[in-house]
């Protein structure tokens, strides 16, 4: 996997075309990221999966536990449009799919990816997280830090996980080194940047 840190100025943007086209950060840098893989791809059809925390009630705000479910978000990226039109897609795209994230995406994929290979991930091969800044819990006598686990295992094709802190956001972007090489990652990862 690959860890990298877009600076707070970098941060700053996103939020500032955030506000400016009526979306949120998370979708600016879904845009950025379709942007990218279409460019490399050569393809306008972009299926990404999105983890969402899946926490929409109020009965599940305050449940511990591991809750996160899948949603896919797929839009059409072609070389005339403005990042503010992909960005328009993308949010309304997204809005569609967050209606939907009740249900579970073994049953969704089961429906729907009838007949797939077992050699890759049903209906997206890359995988887009964004973990909203929270303050972390004050426990008296316990001091509370997030720790980074690395899993050595890629569960996609291509995972970008974007996670804003105090320095601005931390990016780990995990991998399936039997299909990509650190080189074609690391240039995945760079044309992100640069698109963001």
């Amino acid at each position: 996997h690959l860890l990298r840190r877009l600076a707070k100025s970098t941060v700053a943007s996103v939020h500032k075309c955030a506000t400016a086209l009526d979306a949120t950060p998370a979708m600016v840098y879904l845009a950025a990221l379709d942007a990218t893989l279409a460019r490399l791809s050569g393809t306008p059809d972009i299926p990404v999966g999105v983890s969402l925390a899946n926490r929409g009630t109020l009965e599940r705000e305050t449940m511990v536990g591991f809750l996160v479910n899948v949603v896919v978000v797929r839009v059409d990226v072609t070389p005339t449009q403005t990042f503010a039109e992909l960005l328009q897609q993308v949010r309304a795209r997204s809005i569609e799919a967050y209606e939907h994230q009740e249900l579970p995406f073994d049953r969704v994929a089961t429906a729907l990816a009838k007949g797939r290979g077992l050699g890759h991930a049903p209906l997206f091969q890359v995988n887009f997280v964004y973990e909203e800044a929270r303050p972390m819990p004050s426990l008296a006598a316990l001091t509370i830090a997030p720790v980074h686990v690395e899993t050595h295992t890629a569960r996609f094709d291509l995972a970008f996980a974007l996670q804003p802190d105090d320095d601005g956001l931390a990016l780990t972007v995990e991998y399936n080194e039997d299909i990509l090489e650190p080189a074609t990652a690391a240039h995945i990862t760079a044309m992100f940047e640069h698109a963001v």
